[in-house]
């Protein structure tokens, strides 16, 4: 903020209002993610392998590694407070949803806390997925999918499942055992996209597949499991998705390389 001075990365400070040492993080460190948790929590994880959390949320929301219990509950001006690793594995990826923030690290494994699991309680997820966690993204209702650069003819995903995300079973409850869902023989997944209700993931041939609730305007229809006739009509045949978003009441829209945005 204004007049704060940064400091160099591992050195111990102390200030008014704040525990009685934090280590701050440099912005020279980088930071290669960002996600949205529960409440205001914003979480981030740097180049060297580190995750900080900063911002509002209830205690019930709190890793077991932060400063205190009761660290974000007041003040959303406090200084980042760090998610210590596990096993001493670098973190590489983080995702939140309005109940749980997960990230994994340098090992492939997946550690989760919020609402689930306890107030300062961390639960990993159970996968049996190989290769390399390339990416980890987050429906916001609840979902949280991932995927792997030596399965990317598939999608793991845990969670909850809210809109058939996971499968046909409609629920709330959390699961830690994750679904995988196969795209097809031959097929290579490039990227995923998520909004508040639905996933979709597009493909090296220019197929996109979609899980879980979009609004029927988008030409797709809700699906428990990938299918490849969920497609954005005929603009995804001209053009690939960049980005993909929805707002807080369930719309969702699409950005294409072409240039134009569907909803």
């Amino acid at each position: 903020g204004a007049g704060a001075t940064w400091v160099p990365e591992g050195t111990t400070v102390e200030a008014q209002g704040l525990p009685s040492s934090m280590t701050y993080v440099p912005p020279r460190s980088g930071i290669v993610e960002v996600a949205n948790g529960p409440d205001a929590l914003i979480c981030t994880v740097t180049e060297n392998g580190r995750l900080f959390c900063q911002g509002y949320a209830g205690t019930q929301y709190q890793s077991p590694d932060h400063e205190n219990p009761s660290y974000y509950s007041y003040y959303s001006s406090r200084a980042p407070s760090e998610v210590m690793q596990q096993g001493d594995e670098a973190w590489t990826h983080v995702a939140g949803t309005a109940n749980e923030v997960c990230a994994s690290n340098a090992a492939n494994e997946v550690w989760c806390w919020g609402s689930s699991f306890g107030t300062a309680t961390m639960g990993s997820i159970t996968h049996s997925t190989s290769g390399n966690l390339t990416h980890l993204v987050s429906v916001r209702s609840g979902t949280f999918c991932a995927l792997f650069d030596e399965s990317l003819d598939s999608i793991t995903c845990w969670g909850r499942n809210y809109n058939g995300v996971l499968g046909s079973s409609i629920t709330s409850s959390w699961t830690s055992t994750a679904v995988t869902h196969s795209l097809g023989v031959g097929v290579e997944a490039t990227a995923m996209h998520t909004g508040k209700e639905a996933i979709c993931i597009d493909t090296a041939s220019g197929d996109l597949h979609c899980l879980g609730r979009l609004p029927t305007s988008t030409g797709m229809s809700t699906s428990s499991s990938p299918d490849t006739s969920n497609a954005l009509s005929t603009l995804h045949d001209l053009s690939a998705i960049v980005d993909m978003a929805s707002e807080p009441y369930g719309t969702t829209c699409v950005v294409l390389t072409n240039g134009s945005v569907a909803c």
